[in-house]
């Protein structure tokens, strides 16, 4: 199930890895939406693919097309890789303890 709430790192198709945060993702009539801080929106037509505990993928024949891969970007994940992402990321990773507290931040400071 997808959670709008979350915070998501995304692998576009192709990719090996994944390469950005994504938030308020969300289906509306057949496109993916979704906001790529701190202000870009995004909308890909499509359809779900595979839904994990952690995340699911979205099927695109047109922008960018194939196979794109969402994961909820945990705390550790942050620490780890992420907070390169984020202006002043890690100060933000030392002041942020938990999961939820991160993908609140990213509410309040982007929507």
């Amino acid at each position: 199930m997808i959670d709008r709430r979350a915070v998501y790192a995304v692998k576009f198709p192709n990719e090996e890895d994944f390469q950005n945060l994504v938030m308020d993702v969300h289906i509306h009539k057949g496109y993916l939406r979704f906001l790529s801080p701190p202000d870009r929106g995004h909308e890909i037509e499509g359809k779900l693919g595979t839904e994990t505990e952690d995340g699911f993928t979205w099927i695109s024949g047109r922008t960018f097309a194939g196979e794109w891969h969402f994961k909820i970007c945990t705390i550790d994940d942050f620490r780890d890789k992420y907070y390169k992402f984020v202006c002043d990321g890690t100060a933000i990773a030392k002041i942020i303890q938990t999961t939820e507290d991160l993908h609140e931040w990213y509410r309040k400071n982007f929507m």
